[in-house]
């Protein structure tokens, strides 16, 4: 009897020690870097919820749950903002990175994110009003060159 208590007790401390390693392994794939860069925006853009003044940026792409991207970013060392984006993956890789940044009703917002490694396209949301201001008035992008540091 007491040799069986012995043995359930150490099955207990095996699968605590299991779901902790599990646990660590899945806490740092859900925090995984994927990318990271710098970009010099030359004018007051938005970008998600945030508004970007001119400036040197930089920025670090991490896959949250279900592997969905958000990029955070900052300027020098200050925090601005964490926006979520959603991946189109290219089929023809491009050998730059670039922020794409397009004319709205006050100033700029940024529509992409290629980045040549991984690979991809992120895009990120814009307001619903703007689909009606951009039927009113011609829009015009502007392509940001981004530095991509290896992952």
């Amino acid at each position: 009897m007491n040799s069986l208590k012995k043995s359930n007790g150490m099955k207990y401390v095996a699968l605590a020690a299991l779901a902790v390693i599990l646990g660590s392994g899945l806490a740092s794939a859900q925090e995984s870097i994927k990318a990271k860069g710098e970009f010099n925006l030359p004018f007051t853009a938005q970008l998600g919820r945030m508004t970007l003044t001119p400036g040197q940026y930089s920025f670090t792409m991490r896959t949250g749950d279900l592997g969905l991207p958000w990029i955070t970013v900052r300027r020098g060392t200050e925090g601005v903002g964490i926006v979520a984006a959603y991946v189109v993956h290219n089929r023809h890789s491009s050998k730059a990175s670039y922020l794409t940044a397009v004319s709205a009703a006050e100033g700029y917002r940024i529509t992409s994110l290629q980045l040549s490694n991984p690979g991809v396209e992120l895009r990120f949301d814009t307001p619903t009003t703007e689909p009606l201001e951009a039927a009113q008035t011609a829009r015009t992008s502007r392509h940001l060159p981004v530095l991509v540091a290896s992952k």
